[in-house]
């Protein structure tokens, strides 16, 4: 608890004299003299200099002129500047032979920094064009999320230039591009301009991953997509490759028709909504990963609950988990379900 009996105490900048501190200084320098006790009140006199203690007295202070104070302190800030000169003189000077070293090296032998945080869509777009100005042979791509119009519209100029080049395209998109036309269309023309390009689709997907050549990536660092990593370092990138070609391989060709179930009444993405239900996850959490409306969902979920005739959510997940559901063939298992254990 602070002392209210004693002095107050008096905060700010050390180059300002405040106003009690000036009363006190023209007091002293009338009276040639002031008591330790009346200065407590403004240490700032003492900071700048403009007062010290008085040789005949040891509780007086006295006031020293404002015109041998000033120099004082100027002399110590140059002393301060003059050390931070030479501590920069002998920076200098470790560094000029490293310096000679690098203008002697053979142009672009310095390895680049191997991974870039871009910020802003403008940023992550141009690093996206560039990669795609340098690619050669491959382009690979994770797209979750709906691909409207306007996606497909932007994705399509840079799609046509790599099929110029006659780069290989390989894409993965959610299971919901297979009711777009739109994605059709999009893919129709890449292949008459030449294309090398297969889309397939899954109903999850991780965030937004592009592969250039196995040699640079760029991959999505938040949900908004407002942050994105660049990332050249080789192994990392051809890490990133074999887990797409991981997605690629169990998901489902856009052409492909989807299998029959044994069930009607029920489609796969109804299913995988079970099978998500049944593990727990939430409504806003499995529309996001299936690239699905909240409204749309709710349709799938009423159709699951008038089928196994629930009679609550959490009746819902019991039945899903005891009809059998899950374990029926034709069903794309969801991520979840593939790295887990089997259930008992």
């Amino acid at each position: 608890m602070d002392d209210e009996t004693g002095p107050k105490k008096h905060v700010h900048p050390a180059e300002v004299l405040c106003a009690v501190g000036a009363a006190i200084y023209a007091a002293a320098l009338t009276d040639g003299v002031v008591s330790r006790q009346d200065a407590a009140e403004a240490a700032c006199l003492i900071d700048l200099g403009l007062l010290e203690p008085d040789l005949h007295g040891g509780d007086s202070l006295r006031p020293i002129p404002a015109s041998v104070a000033l120099p004082a302190l100027l002399n110590d800030i140059e002393q301060v500047v003059v050390r931070q000169r030479r501590f920069g003189a002998d920076l200098a000077a470790v560094f000029a032979p490293l310096m000679v070293l690098d203008a002697a090296a053979p142009a672009g032998s310095s390895p680049p920094v191997p991974i870039t945080v871009l910020e802003g869509h403008s940023r992550i777009n141009r690093a996206i064009d560039r990669a795609i100005a340098q690619c050669q042979k491959e382009r690979l791509s994770i797209q979750p999320g709906w691909r409207g119009e306007g996606h497909l519209s932007r994705a399509l100029p840079r799609d046509l230039l790599l099929a110029e080049r006659g780069v290989r395209m390989r894409s993965l998109y959610n299971t919901t591009a297979r009711e777009s036309q739109g994605v059709y269309r999009f893919l129709d023309q890449v292949r008459e301009a030449g294309g090398d390009y297969e889309i397939r689709s899954m109903d999850e997907l991780p965030e937004r991953l592009l592969v250039f050549d196995r040699g640079l990536a760029i991959l999505s660092a938040d949900p908004e997509q407002e942050i994105a990593v660049e990332v050249s370092h080789g192994p990392v990138v051809r890490y990133l490759a074999t887990v797409f070609y991981r997605f690629w391989d169990v998901a489902t060709a856009l052409e492909e028709s989807s299998p029959s179930l044994p069930a009607p009444g029920l489609s796969a993405r109804t299913r995988v909504i079970a099978g998500l239900l049944a593990d727990g996850v939430t409504d806003k959490q499995i529309a996001k990963r299936l690239a699905l409306s909240e409204r749309r969902l709710r349709e799938h979920i009423a159709k699951l609950t008038e089928a196994l005739q629930a009679s609550s959510r959490t009746h819902l997940g019991a039945l899903i988990v005891r009809s059998g559901l899950l374990n029926e063939g034709g069903i794309q298992p969801t991520l979840a379900q593939r790295s887990s254990p089997t259930r008992g």
